[in-house]
């Protein structure tokens, strides 16, 4: 894992200012670190933030102690490895023939925090359904995917074969 710093190539090649007669300053592009994960080979299977990455983390390890890795029907290898598949997976959801743009940028959003924090404190949302590994909501009590291998990272499987109860919240994808 590589930590890199993405920039805005566009903003640096602005004025700084709308034009000669309006001075109203443009707003200041951001920087973002992001957590490049690789092969053995060394290429890039792709990144994620770096609080992403330890949540990632932290939760591999929950579930392992949980007990949740025993159950899975191919053995959990490593850390390393189920991170690899499920960027890779991922990559191979997005490169689906019928995937719409829509669609393909709706994989990388997640909810704004301010947003995710106004839903559990206003409508007791606590349950987070048809969300990945790459995209849920840590202050949730419990997610579910609909990739079975993320049991590995603590999300449930198929929120269809549970019974709603309580507030959620869905991706819709």
């Amino acid at each position: 894992m590589d930590l890199v710093c993405l920039k805005d190539d566009i903003a640096q090649n602005r004025l700084p200012t709308i034009n000669a007669t309006h001075r109203a300053s443009l707003p200041k592009m951001y920087q973002a670190r992001a957590a490049c994960i690789y092969k053995p080979d060394g290429k890039c299977i792709g990144m994620m933030t770096p609080e992403r990455f330890h949540l990632l983390i932290e939760r591999f390890h929950e579930a392992q102690k949980n007990g949740l890795h025993r159950d899975m029907s191919s053995p959990v290898q490593c850390l390393a490895s189920e991170i690899a598949g499920l960027l890779q997976d991922h990559q191979a959801r997005l490169k689906t023939p019928k995937t719409s743009q829509l669609t393909l940028e709706s994989y990388s959003r997640i909810l704004p925090q301010h947003i995710s924090a106004a839903l559990q404190q206003c409508a007791m949302v606590s349950k987070e359904k048809m969300a990945s590994a790459l995209d849920f909501d840590p202050g949730n009590s419990s997610y579910w995917s609909e990739r079975h291998r993320d049991i590995v990272f603590g999300a449930n499987y198929n929120a269809f074969a549970t019974k709603f109860t309580g507030f959620s919240i869905c991706h819709p994808v």
